[in-house]
């Protein structure tokens, strides 16, 4: 009996004709099969808007592309066939990734790669050309200066058509020259453009076949489905060059809607690139060359998509004023940012910040947000005044939403007044975000109010440094009854406390200074207004530093500072965002700032989506999460597919920790299992106890092997389906000056910190061992949790920050 293999294939007449050209070329070298054709309708051949409108709707960065795939890897996914059969340009640029769930298996030799001109039968229409993506459509228009080219959609029969038939107002057409050649209308051809004159689309002329991947290598996770018969099909000269043009194409964020596009030749073992990429909104038009070893396709194409990025940076054209936002950043502890200055950084294209604003204030910035430090410049100096505004002016300029953000609040001796002045002077929007002050923030940490009905009804705030040739009026404030709070004025404590008392104001008076105030290292001094700079100067006091003067400051010696275990200690925690900086949702640093530490949040790396369709979700009797991000991921998923979660019917629900817990029950479904310790050791031997019948786990692309390995020790049935990767990110604006200690909560957050901080001494507390493992190959000093817990983390980190 032959063995039955279904292929899929879009009912169009050209993907038809397609499909029988891969079923005949394996039929020819497997008689033994029995290969069945199954066709169907895809979103793509139903909506015959023009690409641009479906690319506006859907909002799709990867364009309509996947429009002509969805419903053929549904099909993949349930069972109906075992292989699909498209045009490789009609794929999302995505399946260039290593271990798709739906891998392209074989790559046809390919068909002539141009795209052609096609006239009108019988006689010549007067209109414009037409053309169905923009990539066509700009490059026309920098070929033929002048001509008029209009949007076209349905399949090539339905084009010709309309052309022959005068509908729409076409001359021409321009079409991809392999399709009319499989459909025997290569007469239709007026003329082919070279690839030099029309990039062509990444992978055109070259048919994909893509299956299944499961446990096994090439097989469905229930079916068993080999793919050997596919030697006689893929061509590797079309692999390679199939992975270099998409690469290409993918770095620049392209599809059909973006004019983006890339062709290579095989040369010997040498492979020959040209690109394409054009920006319309910025006036952006690139095209450049670059050759390289085939073995390296994915590397060079990734290359010169790069260098044509390059060749942007100075040149681009103005899109009109963006705006600025003043963002008072409140005075060091990340929790006094308002929730308004959050939500704006988290959106911001470019921060420009100031010097004491709090590091792990920036980490709600975008990983792709430009940082700008404007607090110094070569060395310690600070960037003056007039190139700040500049720098504003300039990002604002080029369309950018610009965060400046100061310590503090911009309005109160930030000099926000003069930087709205300057921006509204040149027409360019901007709002402003208080923050909290520190003139009443830092005497409230150090347990001082800075107004109180027994002792002060008014507070005077002062800047201590002033305008050159500016005076602070010392007699006037020494006759004043309220409090007197001097901001910026550590450098010159001896002359307040002179100046003041000279001025008639008496010596006993309370005074205060605090230094790094609402932070980890805040110091504090409480005394008399007369011997306060000697005790300062005894403690080295330095800026950043409030100074209180007033009977309220003597309250800090009865509603003092409460000191916790990790009072005074900085503590890096790495951290995986989901797709933005401050994303995280903290639990871990919550933990640490409970016990008085300065938890700075370092992110090293984020979470990005794997768009690969999920299998069908019935028959599973648990499904396990192994991370808060794996429950994200698999529900945007989910939603993107319009798909129901009671696909999973009566099965049972497993999560790795609290933090998987809570995102599960967020969407109103009860957690099941949640192992004792956290961890994939825990996780599994705590399905190995109450699990029975299949098992699905959503988690990373590279997750930690130890779960699989113990439901495979115990012979448990189960499938792996990766839902989301983990990509590094760039290093931050964080100092290392003063680190006590780091926090870890798994191995991959080492591993990515190692590569932003190389050859970084640091004393680590880890989770667990494998964690503890990569941190000693990293060189770090070790300090193992008791147990896989935040509360035994916690206390590793007490005693890695302990003083040697």
């Amino acid at each position: 009996m032959k063995r039955k293999v279904k292929i899929g294939s879009r009912d169009s007449v050209l993907a038809v004709k397609q499909a029988e050209l891969v079923i005949g070329a394996i039929a020819r070298s497997h008689p033994e099969l029995d290969i069945e054709l199954v066709t169907m309708k895809t979103t793509g051949d139903l909506n015959l808007s023009p690409f641009d409108e479906i690319n506006k709707i859907n909002k799709n960065p990867f364009g309509v592309k996947g429009l002509f795939v969805k419903e053929l890897e549904r099909a993949l996914l349930e069972g109906q066939i075992d292989l699909a059969v498209h045009s490789l340009k009609d794929m999302p640029m995505k399946w260039n990734q290593p271990k798709p769930l739906l891998p392209i298996l074989a790559f046809s030799r390919r068909g002539d790669p141009r795209d052609a001109l096609v006239s009108p039968l019988g006689h010549a229409n007067e209109g414009g050309i037409g053309c169905s993506s923009a990539r066509r459509r700009v490059q026309l228009e920098r070929l033929i200066p002048g001509c008029s080219v209009l949007p076209i959609r349905g399949n090539v029969l339905t084009r010709l058509k309309k052309l022959d038939e005068g509908n729409g107002g076409y001359s021409s057409l321009v079409l991809a020259a392999a399709g009319l050649i499989r459909l025997g209308l290569e007469s239709r051809i007026h003329k082919v453009f070279s690839p030099d004159e029309i990039v062509p689309a990444a992978g055109q002329g070259i048919l994909a076949c893509q299956g299944r991947q499961g446990r096994g290598p090439w097989t469905h996770y229930k079916n068993s489905v080999e793919y050997g018969f596919l030697d006689s099909i893929n061509d590797p000269d079309s692999e390679d060059c199939a992975r270099c043009e998409t690469a290409f194409v993918e770095r620049l964020g392209g599809g059909c809607a973006l004019p983006v596009a890339a062709y290579a030749e095989v040369c010997g073992t040498e492979l020959r690139l040209i690109g394409f990429y054009a920006d319309e909104v910025r006036g952006i038009y690139r095209k450049g060359r670059l050759s390289g070893d085939r073995k390296d396709a994915i590397k060079l194409g990734e290359t010169l998509a790069e260098r044509l990025e390059a060749e942007d940076v100075g040149t681009r054209s103005v899109k009109g004023p963006g705006s600025v936002t003043l963002v008072g950043a409140g005075p060091g502890d990340p929790g006094l940012l308002t929730l308004k200055g959050r939500s704006v950084l988290e959106e911001a294209d470019v921060v420009v910040y100031d010097r004491l604003v709090g590091e792990d204030v920036l980490n709600y910035a975008s990983p792709d947000a430009e940082l700008i430090d404007a607090g110094k410049r070569g060395g310690r100096h600070p960037v003056p005044q007039n190139e700040i505004e500049k720098i504003l002016i300039e990002k604002a300029g080029e369309g950018k939403k610009v965060v400046r953000l100061k310590g503090g609040d911009p309005f109160l001796f930030g000099r926000g007044g003069e930087e709205m002045a300057v921006l509204a002077k040149e027409g360019i929007a901007c709002e402003a975000v208080p923050g909290v002050t520190s003139a009443t923030a830092v005497p409230a940490y150090a347990g001082i109010s800075v107004t109180h009905r027994d002792y002060s009804s008014s507070v005077h705030v002062v800047a201590a440094h002033k305008r050159e040739g500016a005076r602070i009026d010392y007699e006037t404030l020494a006759r004043l009854e309220g409090t007197l709070v001097f901001l910026m004025g550590a450098s010159r404590l001896a002359e307040i406390s002179e100046r003041l008392t000279a001025a008639g104001m008496d010596a006993n008076t309370p005074a205060a200074v605090i230094e790094n105030g609402t932070t980890s290292r805040q110091r504090q001094v409480i005394d008399t207004l007369g011997s306060l700079s000697k005790r300062a100067e005894a403690l080295a006091i330095k800026s950043p530093a409030v100074i209180v003067v007033g009977q309220v400051a003597a309250l800090g010696e009865v509603n003092n500072y409460v000191y916790r275990p990790l009072t005074g200690k900085r503590v890096i925690v790495p951290v995986v965002t989901q797709k933005e900086r401050g994303k995280e949702s903290g639990r871990f640093a919550a933990l640490l700032r409970s016990r008085g530490a300065e938890a700075i949040e370092i992110p090293v790396s984020r979470i990005e989506a794997i768009n690969a369709p999920l299998p069908p979700l019935g028959g599973y009797s648990w499904i396990v999460f192994t991370s808060a991000a794996g429950v994200e991921k698999f529900f945007e998923r989910l939603r993107a597919d319009r798909r129901d979660i009671r696909e999973i019917g009566g099965a049972k629900i497993a999560a790795i920790g609290p933090a998987t817990r809570d995102a599960i029950e967020s969407r109103s479904l009860k957690t099941d299992l949640v192992p004792p310790v956290y961890d994939g050791t825990a996780l599994g031997e705590a399905l190995c106890s109450a699990a029975e019948g299949r098992i699905l786990l959503l988690r990373a692309e590279d997750g930690a092997p130890e779960l699989a390995q113990i439901l495979n020790k115990k012979g448990l049935s189960f499938d792996e389906v990766p839902v989301y990767r983990t990509i590094p990110l760039k290093a931050g604006a964080v100092e290392f000056e003063g680190i006590d200690a780091a926090a870890f909560t798994c191995a991959s957050s080492v591993r990515y910190f190692a590569q932003l901080r190389p050859g970084a001494r640091i004393r680590a507390a880890c989770i667990g061992e494998r964690t503890a493992k990569a941190a000693r190959e990293a060189g770090y000093e070790i300090y193992m949790a008791a147990k896989a817990t935040f509360e035994d983390l916690a206390d590793a980190v007490e005693e890695a920050a302990k003083p040697c």
